[in-house]
């Protein structure tokens, strides 16, 4: 396969604005496409190797998966080992253990099922998770063992079908990205099916080449269409932004457009990926994407601040200087080995190194952490979200509205007003108060409340479809059960651009109904578990207590106290925090159970300080 620059100089084009926007620079708010980007990319070599050994007759899945471990595993268990020694060193018993499951996850090219199912790319807690990003490698991971089966099938019994097949794939998993960007916005992220489309539009065009350009002008034209394609996305989507679905389409097709010129005579646009910062880069890409990460990850963890815009130079500077020496000392070397001498070997090496580090993960997981490593701090279970009625009342994503009962969900008994508290769990982290403090609470309360449901009873742009059905029974609830109060409350900085400018049109049509509305501002948030803070003695007090920064600005407040104009708006902070930062630790207790979620003991003393109809 002939080597072409301006591949890596599209690579590079895709890393520089992941490790930007993994860095903290606000302005590459939508860095995050650069994954598509190397999706495409994938597809594409993969695709054109495979079909150049086929057509030669060369083909073996020996020799696929040997060059495919040649390829990635030195640098991504190199990535792991060294991870894993800082985690041991840092990471305290609990996240050391979530630490294990990662680890035997991106061992076993499975930790885009794992994170589905216990965090998010764009969580709070993702910036703690230092093989987070290796969920994409979990996708490729799935594609490799299956691409190779499908288009040997294909070309074996389907010859002359394999473009036909192919877009029939990419449209039926570009189909199913759309569909779960509203029904299953995680999933959509993280998992093949959705993603599929975006490797197999690179091997499309891998298998199917299409005739050159030949007017100048045209390719030009573009060139430069394609290079928008890309770069405006970088700066004008957010985390916010519904993807991937349809929004993917614009780094996809000017990444297969920009391939796809550069195969022919090309145009300005690949001239300009050829220079030789841009192809340097590229050729460190992988590297680069490795161990940008986890730099990130342990900078959060071990300051517990968002990065200044000097942490984000050193980070972005430690990335491309370790990326380089993995690549010059880990990757190089191994790509040297012979595919045709060491085959066998190095299959069965990938395969002893992946039941080496699960086994290993095994052993930290058992041992849950190995409490051993500490003999100075004891880590605490904090009671907190247990008291939520889980299940029940607090649903989980993607809700049932069916498995709530009022019956459930009745918190406290009073005579005054009978009063639904709703929203996420945000919402939910109030019930342990409201039941300690029943006695001073003048009305009936009931929990409604569903994580990463907004209490918003219109469509926005990433509404889930059974988060709105959830919301919008609230109404049927407010009727049949002569509510006449209603307490709004949500992690509102998710849903910044993405539902909270619908709040107002919420609270309208809850005021048309005769109920009196009171909006639970902003709660706080820290940039690391408030064990974490304690355990880095971080903002430890005089008096015993300890206090740290916000992870947002408290103004953010103001924003959210504009979009509750008609009902009663309450600020947690004006109670909870100060100018010197929030207390998190008070009295020998905790007052969070984690980074953002209010402990049964903060929960109490937060709603005996702040929250509506306490008798008089």
């Amino acid at each position: 396969m002939k080597y072409r620059s301006d591949i890596d100089g599209l690579r590079a084009l895709a890393i520089i604005p992941v490790v930007l926007f993994h860095a903290g620079v606000k302005i590459f708010s939508g860095g995050y496409i650069g994954v598509d980007i190397f999706f495409v990319i994938s597809g594409y070599v993969i695709a054109l190797g495979l079909l150049e050994d086929l057509k030669n007759g060369d083909f073996s899945f020996l020799k696929f998966y040997a060059k495919r471990i040649r390829r990635i595993f030195p640098a991504l268990f190199t990535t792991i080992a060294v991870t894993s020694v800082f985690a041991w060193h840092f990471m305290l018993l609990s996240h050391l253990v979530a630490y294990s499951e990662s680890v035997a996850a991106a061992a076993t090219f499975t930790s885009n099922i794992l994170f589905w199912n216990t965090t998010s790319y764009f969580a709070p807690d993702a910036l703690t998770r230092p093989l987070l990003h290796t969920w994409t490698l979990s996708v490729e991971g799935q594609y490799y063992i299956l691409i190779p089966m499908c288009m040997w099938f294909i070309w074996r019994h389907l010859k002359g079908r394999l473009a036909l097949v192919l877009g029939v794939a990419i449209i039926a998993s570009l189909a199913l990205s759309i569909y779960v960007t509203v029904a299953d916005p995680i999933a959509n992220y993280l998992l093949l099916p959705t993603r599929a489309w975006e490797l197999l539009i690179g091997a499309f065009l891998a298998t199917c080449p299409l005739p050159p350009i030949k007017s100048l002008l045209l390719r030009e034209a573009a060139g430069i269409v394609a290079l928008l394609l890309i770069t405006v996305p970088v700066f004008v989507f957010t985390p916010a932004t519904a993807f991937p679905g349809v929004n993917a389409l614009y780094p996809c097709l000017g990444s297969t457009l920009l391939i796809y010129l550069g195969g022919g005579p090309g145009s300005r646009a690949n001239k300009l990926l050829q220079i030789k910062p841009l192809v340097w880069t590229g050729l460190i890409s992988y590297s680069l994407y490795l161990v940008h990460w986890p730099i990130v990850a342990f900078t959060t963890y071990l300051t517990a601040t968002a990065p200044t815009p000097v942490v984000s130079a050193q980070i972005i500077g430690a990335s491309f200087a370790l990326a380089y020496l993995s690549w010059r000392w880990v990757e190089q070397p191994f790509r040297t080995l012979s595919i045709k001498n060491f085959g066998p070997y190095i299959l069965s090496g990938g395969v002893a190194t992946i039941l080496v580090f699960s086994v290993g993960a095994g052993v930290v997981w058992h041992e849950r952490g190995f409490p051993s490593r500490f003999t100075d701090f004891a880590e605490q279970v904090i009671p907190g979200h247990e008291l939520w009625r889980e299940g029940t009342c607090f649903l989980h994503r993607g809700p049932d509205k069916s498995l709530w009962k009022i019956e459930n969900c009745t918190l406290t008994h009073g005579d005054s007003h009978r009063a639904l508290l709703w929203g996420d769990s945000f919402a939910a982290q109030y019930v342990p108060g409201i039941e300690a403090n029943a006695a001073h609470l003048d009305a009936t309360f009931i929990e409604y409340a569903a994580a990463s449901c907004p209490p918003i009873l219109f469509s926005y742009p990433d509404a889930n479809p059974r988060c709105l059905a959830f919301s919008q029974n609230a109404l049927q609830i407010i009727k049949d059960n002569h509510i006449d109060s209603v307490i709004l409350s949500a992690r509102w900085r998710r849903f910044k651009g993405n539902g909270l400018e619908q709040l107002g049109d919420t609270i309208a049509e809850l005021k048309k109904r005769g109920v009196s509305v009171t909006v639970l501002g902003q709660s706080p948030e820290f940039a690391d578990d408030v064990q974490v803070l304690t355990y880095r003695k971080l903002g430890f007090q005089p008096d015993g207590s300890k206090r740290w920064e916000l992870r947002f600005d408290p103004a953010f407040n103001d924003e959210v106290a504009a979009y509750a104009q008609g009902a009663t708006f309450i600020n947690p902070l004006t109670f909870l925090c100060d100018k010197e930062g929030c207390p998190y630790f008070k009295n020998n207790q905790y007052l969070f159970e984690d980074d953002q979620h209010l402990s049964q003991v903060g929960s109490t003393l937060a709603v005996a300080a702040f929250f509506p109809l306490q008798k008089n």
